[in-house]
């Protein structure tokens, strides 16, 4: 393919369907796909372009530059590397957070956005083997989920219609059957899980979607409850932070190389770390809410870390350490 035709798929990828695109912006972008042109240039482009394509420029100052309302957009098969990389990534990292429908169409996108990775000779046709994203703890498999269940309450969230669903919870043996109005999806430790409200009730509820066994889309419009948004369920509301929340005051001991990790990611704002006597502890207090991530997350160290105070909790560390030396004694 010449360089100017390339060019030119390029430039009408950039220009949009809805709102408008100066030559300044085009340019830039342009110069980030890596072609080394000027304004002039891109100008005589669009002229020339517009006469074929149904683009066209308005009458203000800058210039803008949009396709024509009620236009066929034309699918241009050219992806610059930049965007065949993020399609990479999207696939790699982001699928499950995507409608179902949209997985046939991002196939193919996927397959252009290889090709188009492959045959650069930039430094990003090898970036997704040079980034990663891995987990905590043991690199466990995502539970099986069943593809007509969780196909039936994306489209229920997409639609914003009720479900009704089978379902067996964590702690229980029964399988029991839901009325719900779906209000979000979230993914956690490779789990998705459906927060969601029953029809009869305002709170929020969670529920894993490897647990359902069957779920109907029903004909009724959702409903969420009043104030409800995923941004204040997760950081107001703590909805994934489990069981006891409370405000404490949590004054550690601490090992060297733990509290340079807890100086560069604080458990909390205003948290402090000093030395203590001898050199070799350090004193960390942070306020902030105690959950069950904590108190793992706190287990999770071992012999590197002392709870202090509050004292309550010290002590139920205490009882919890002299049970597990029972055990392994």
């Amino acid at each position: 393919m010449g360089d100017t035709v390339s060019r030119h798929i390029h430039l009408l990828r950039h220009i949009p369907q809805h709102g408008r695109i100066s030559v300044t912006e085009l340019l830039a972008r342009l110069h980030g796909d890596g072609y080394r042109v000027e304004r002039r240039t891109i100008e005589r482009d669009l002229n020339k372009l517009s006469s074929k394509f149904a683009i066209a420029g308005d009458n203000t100052k800058p210039q803008g530059w949009s396709w024509v309302k009620g236009s066929t957009l034309i699918q241009l098969p050219a992806l610059s590397p930049a965007m065949a990389l993020t399609y990479r990534l999207v696939g790699d990292y982001l699928a499950r957070l995507l409608p179902r429908e949209m997985h046939s169409h991002l196939g193919p996108q996927l397959d252009l956005a290889n090709a188009t990775l492959a045959a650069s000779s930039g430094g990003l046709h090898d970036w997704s083997h040079r980034v990663a994203m891995v987990p905590m703890g043991p690199d466990r498999p995502a539970p099986v989920t069943d593809e007509t269940v969780m196909a039936t309450v994306y489209d229920a969230l997409l639609q914003n219609r009720c479900l009704e669903v089978r379902y067996r919870a964590a702690n229980a043996e029964a399988v029991k059957e839901h009325l719900l109005n779906p209000l979000a999806l979230v993914v956690m430790d490779e789990v998705v899980y459906l927060v969601a409200s029953f029809v009869d009730g305002d709170d929020p509820y969670q529920f894993a979607l490897h647990r359902m066994s069957a779920a109907v889309l029903l004909d009724e419009q959702a409903q969420s409850p009043p104030e409800f948004t995923l941004r204040r369920y997760l950081q107001e509301m703590r909805g994934f932070q489990y069981s006891h929340q409370w405000p404490i005051t949590l004054e550690l001991k601490v090992n060297a190389w733990l509290a340079r990790q807890l100086q560069e990611r604080p458990l909390a704002p205003g948290q402090t770390v000093r030395p203590m006597a001898g050199g070799e502890h350090f004193r960390v207090v942070a306020r902030l809410d105690y959950s069950d991530q904590l108190h793992w997350w706190l287990h999770s160290f071992g012999s590197a870390v002392e709870v202090l105070k509050p004292v309550k909790l010290r002590r139920e560390f205490a009882a919890q350490y002299r049970e597990l030396a029972a055990r392994y004694g």
